[in-house]
């Protein structure tokens, strides 16, 4: 059965003190992404190539996932909202062989495009555990600041510079990971990710960094606890 999707909409970045052209996100439930929908996203991954992730829970389970390039935002939902008399209930489900496999080939294996989020590899797994898709060129925004903590903060606060941050609306955004706490924290959480990797001094840093790689995952993560395979190359 076809979900009903919530309307695409356009938001102003509120973390950075600089004008960012305002992005366009729309939420899409799994079972609806096709490829066309996928490759007008990558139209405008660009020069710096960088995708950002981010994640939103319910219940502790990935419901959603964020997808970003510098002008887009993807919300792809993990989870069906069901209304009656009482609070709404949230089921999340598995991926769908076919979203895995869109996700996968036109987003996340992509040799020239590097995945980028904060606290990255208990994401990588709980992706692939929850709903077995995998990535490829996987950063951890954290690992690529020297700073004395993984607040998300503190990596965007070195990342930037001197530029002038709202550290009020980053900390509220990154505060609460559930899914209560709307889509424009969610979007703007994944937008920060790609744009980190484009300022002055940073592109080195994570052309460097460790990369996170799922590929040679097969079987659910959890099965492989015990494996000497690790998802950091």
């Amino acid at each position: 059965m076809a979900q009903q999707l919530e309307p695409a909409t356009a938001i102003d970045q509120t973390f950075i003190n600089e004008y960012v052209p305002r992005l366009d996100v729309q939420p899409i439930h799994e079972t609806e992404l096709t490829a066309e929908i996928l490759d007008e996203f990558l139209v405008n991954v660009g020069q710096y190539r960088s995708i950002g992730l981010s994640p939103t829970y319910s219940s502790g389970d990935l419901s959603l996932l964020a997808i970003a390039n510098k002008s887009n935002v993807l919300l792809v939902k993990f989870y069906t909202e069901k209304t009656g008399r009482g609070p709404p209930s949230i089921t999340v489900r598995p991926c769908s062989a076919k979203a895995r496999q869109l996700l996968e080939e036109n987003v996340l294996f992509l040799p020239h495009a590097r995945i980028v989020a904060f606290d990255f590899a208990p994401l990588a797994l709980l992706l692939h555990k929850e709903h077995r898709i995998r990535l490829m060129n996987g950063v951890d925004i954290q690992s690529c600041c020297p700073v004395k903590d993984r607040q998300p903060f503190t990596s965007i606060k070195f990342a930037a510079g001197e530029s002038e941050l709202f550290p009020d609306n980053i900390n509220a955004a990154f505060s609460d990971m559930e899914h209560s706490t709307g889509q424009m924290d969610v979007a703007l959480r994944a937008w920060v990710s790609q744009y980190i990797p484009q300022l002055a001094g940073m592109e080195d840093r994570f052309e460097k960094a460790p990369k996170i790689n799922l590929t040679a995952f097969t079987d659910p993560v959890s099965h492989h606890r015990n494996s000497s395979k690790s998802p950091i190359t």
